[in-house]
């Protein structure tokens, strides 16, 4: 499971149950879930490919 801390207390999660499953995303705001949806593998390489795509092309800010 990967959390992160962002901007007034709330949390972020991405979890994965299984190998090339799909990914689990939550929002969390004062403990309780104020979204949740899922990604699937092959989404999740999408958006990482474009992400290292963007940066390679010095697209810093990740602009579009």
């Amino acid at each position: 499971m990967l959390k992160f801390f962002v901007n007034n207390k709330q949390i972020v999660t991405l979890a994965q149950g299984s190998d090339d499953g799909n990914v689990t995303v939550q929002k969390r705001s004062l403990g309780e879930i104020e979204r949740e949806y899922t990604i699937s593998a092959g989404d999740m390489i999408t958006l990482l490919n474009w992400y290292q795509f963007q940066k390679a092309m010095g697209n810093e800010h990740l602009e579009y």
